[in-house]
Order: C-alpha cells, then sequence, then structure tokens
C-alpha cells in the first residue's frame, strides 16, 4: 500500500520502487541492530536518572525502579515530552518515592539532554546551521516559527520561573556539596554518550537504504536539529515538523526527496514510536 501511495503521489518509476523493496528486505536484517543501539542509549537514560536519584539517597536501581521509570516513556510523544511527569507520580504511587524531588529531576533531565545537545553541535559543526543550511534559516516559514516559539517562551518563563527557582533552590539543598560537581559531571557524559548513540541510526539508516553516504557528524547534527526543532513545535511527538527537517537536510546531503522522506518516518518509527509502544505494554 505504501509503494502504491508513492506511486501515484510522486510518480516515482517502477524500477525505483523495486529497488526500494529489496533495500527494505536488507532492512529487516539490521533492524536487531537498530534495536540494540536503541536499547543501550535508553540504557544510558536510566543510568543518568539512578545517577541524579543516588546523589538524593532516593531509591536504589532494580527492577521495579526500572519498569516504572521505563513506563513514564508512554507518553513521551507528547508536546515537550511534558507526559513522561507522568513518571512522577507513577513513581511516588507504587514505589514511594518523594515528588517533591522527582519533579525537578524531571527538569533537570531536560536542562542535560538540551546542553549534552548544544555541546555536540558546538564540537561537531559550529556553523553546521549558519553555513551549510542557511537555506533552512532563511526561510520565512522558520522566522515565523522562530517569532512564535519566543512569544510562547516568554510567557512560559513568566509563570514557571519563580516556581523553577524554589524548586532548584529545595533540589539543591538537598544534594551534598561533595556530590554536586561528581553529579553534574557524570550525568553531563551519559547524556553525550547516549545522544550520539542513538543518533547512529539515522546513520546507519542512510548507509542501508541509500546510495549515498553521509558522515556520522553530520547524521548527529540532523538528528539533533530536528529533534530539537519538533520538541520546540509543541506538536504530539514533534510530528510533520521532525520528519520535514530530517528530509530537508537528508536532502542537502544529496539524498532524493523521496528516500530522505521514507529515511525520516523510519528512524521515528523505530526510535519514539517504538519505545511509545513498548513503554505502554
Amino acid at each position: 500500500i505504501f509503494n502504491i501511495g508513492i506511486i501515484k503521489l510522486l510518480d516515482v518509476e517502477a524500477s525505483y520502487i523495486t529497488n526500494l523493496k529489496n533495500s527494505f528486505i536488507n532492512l529487516l536484517y539490521w533492524l536487531p541492530l537498530f534495536y540494540f543501539i536503541l536499547f543501550f542509549s535508553y540504557l544510558g537514560r536510566y543510568l543518568r536518572w539512578r545517577i541524579l536519584l543516588g546523589s538524593l539517597s532516593v531509591g536504589e536501581a532494580s527492577l521495579k525502579d526500572l519498569l516504572w521509570w521505563f513506563s513514564g516513556f508512554s507518553l513521551t510523544a507528547t508536546p515537550g515530552k511534558v507526559g513522561e511527569i507522568s513518571r512522577v507520580y507513577q513513581l511516588n504511587k507504587y514505589l514511594g518515592y518523594p515528588k517533591e524531588i522527582l519533579l525537578p529531576i524531571f527538569f533537570v533531565e531536560r536542562f542535560f539532554d538540551f546542553f549534552s545537545v548544544l555541546i555536540w553541535l558546538l564540537i561537531l559543526s559550529p556553523n553546521y546551521i549558519i553555513v551549510k543550511y542557511q537555506k533552512l534559516i532563511s526561510s520565512e516559514y522558520f522566522l515565523i516559527f522562530t517569532i512564535f516559539i519566543l512569544i510562547i517562551s516568554i510567557f512560559l518563563f513568566k509563570q514557571l520561573s519563580k516556581y523553577s527557582k524554589l524548586k532548584w533552590t529545595d533540589l539543591k539543598s538537598r544534594i551534598p556539596k561533595k556530590k554536586i560537581l561528581r553529579t553534574i559531571f557524570f550525568s553531563t557524559l551519559t547524556s553525550l554518550c547516549f545522544w550520539a548513540i542513538e543518533a547512529l541510526i539515522l546513520w546507519l539508516l542512510v548507509y542501508t537504504l541509500s546510495n549515498n553516504t553521509i558522515s556520522i557528524s553530520s547524521a548527529i547534527c540532523i538528528y539533533f536539529i530536528s529533534g530539537i526543532l519538533g520538541v520546540l513545535s509543541g506538536l504530539p511527538g514533534g510530528v510533520g515538523i521532525n520528519e520535514a527537517t530530517t528530509t530537508i537536510l537528508l536532502q542537502q546531503e544529496g539524498l532524493t526527496g523521496t528516500l530522505a522522506l521514507i529515511i525520516s518516518i523510519l528512524r521515528r518509527l523505530i526510535t519514539i514510536w517504538s519505545i511509545s509502544g513498548l513503554s505502554i505494554l
């Protein structure tokens, strides 16, 4: 059905579709590797979770702790991933973890996500967006989108700044001074590792389905840029914005529009939607 839709909508040649089918068959052999990579990515997330909670002497690594933590990803596709706050309720109800610690930790995790992504972009290519992808940035749609995000951010900042300051001060007072720097260092390190590991899925998809190849650094940058715009869009799972951004940037790397779109959709199915489905189960 998918192939028929491509032929009808984009008038793709039958020979191209045949090659695409062969690529998909080849992809099946690679799926275990994709999910193996994804497993290590989320294992890194759990390690960071335990580092943060361990610094506050809350709970310990166990199967129950792991399962209730992972179940929070059932709502990861919500706008801005705020649905993951459900983890606070679940861990408080079933394991007795204090809400006054879990809620600030949720926002601390988001900070480390943003911080590690920013570090990777600065390390790999400081001028990646400004120079190589000028068309994306200079687009009138991007300008309108940026203005919209700024307006929303200013509104949210006014509403949350006072609350966040109080929570951060309370959380900071609970962590022994000797542990603060160590916690920050290891949390940043694990964040850098698992974000880079997950970005390899995009690179492997291009390697598997396309005759073109892209560098690992480009794959990581594309993965991060599309992810950031998807989260900032406020749409559930960044759907549409994430795929469109990935497609545009892959085309800049020499892939055809159709193949770039297919890879973008497959990458999302393997990552966020697979995790959402598994965590719901």
